[in-house]
């Protein structure tokens, strides 16, 4: 196992880097607690305060150890990526298969509806959703959701057309199979390779995404410390703390 591993990081050295960031991703991600020496929000240190010993990363402009945020980031990034990601493609997968296979109207009126999702600026649409129904990390995984499945919806649509007009469906359709069955067992297993894609390219749109909020940087470090695990954080607090160290 050990050679193979060896032998296959020697032919993609580029992608034996990227799985070994990941995995350190996902590792901090899972062991956050053990490994992030302050917590997320903990705004006790001088502000700006450049990399050293005791903050390998330095401090933000609140005085917040920037190695323990990145850590912990890791842990939110990854769940509301994944989650988004998995629920997004998939509805939208099952959506244009169907949508396909059944043809007609009811294909008509469904593409109009993804036409007018994918119509919408992507990030005006975050953000609207984002205002409408409040700052939580399940709200930000159905924004993500909802951006993700017009895509997956049809791309997977046009795939499933191609199979629709191959040999074998046609003969599990005369031979009397029932929709459900040959959607199951005939289409759905041909554009698994597509779904995978999807499911990769989305998962990047998925985590860049989730720091767009096209405002102030205020205004983000407050959306991402609401939910980020710990007590809020005291700016104003933790500036008045700074002044008396300095100006005691």
């Amino acid at each position: 196992m050990r050679r193979r591993l060896a032998r296959l990081a020697g032919q993609q050295p580029l992608g034996a880097a990227g799985a070994v960031v990941v995995a350190a991703m996902i590792v901090a991600a899972i062991w956050a607690p053990q490994l992030a020496p302050y917590g997320a929000k903990d705004a006790a240190f001088a502000p700006y305060a450049p990399p050293g010993p005791g903050h390998p990363m330095g401090t933000d402009q609140l005085g917040r150890d920037v190695l323990s945020r990145v850590v912990w980031g890791a842990r939110l990034s990854l769940y509301v990526g994944l989650v988004s990601v998995v629920l997004g493609v998939t509805l939208g997968s099952l959506w244009g298969v169907v949508s396909a296979y059944v043809g007609g109207m009811t294909d008509t009126l469904s593409q109009r509806v993804v036409d007018s999702l994918m119509a919408l600026p992507p990030i005006v649409l975050a953000l609207s959703l984002m205002a409408a129904i409040g700052q939580s990390v399940n709200n930000v995984i159905v924004a993500l959701t909802i951006l993700l499945t017009p895509t997956a919806a049809r791309t997977l649509r046009a795939v499933a057309l191609g199979i629709m007009a191959t040999p074998f469906v046609e003969a599990a359709q005369a031979a009397g199979g029932s929709s459900a069955r040959i959607i199951a067992r005939h289409v759905l297993p041909n554009c698994l390779a597509t779904y995978t894609h999807r499911r990769r390219r989305a998962a990047r749109r998925a985590l860049v995404g989730r720091h767009a909020d096209g405002g102030h940087a205020g205004r983000r470090d407050r959306a991402v410390d609401d939910l980020l695990p710990g007590p809020r954080h005291q700016p104003g607090r933790a500036r008045a703390q700074h002044a008396r160290r300095r100006h005691p």
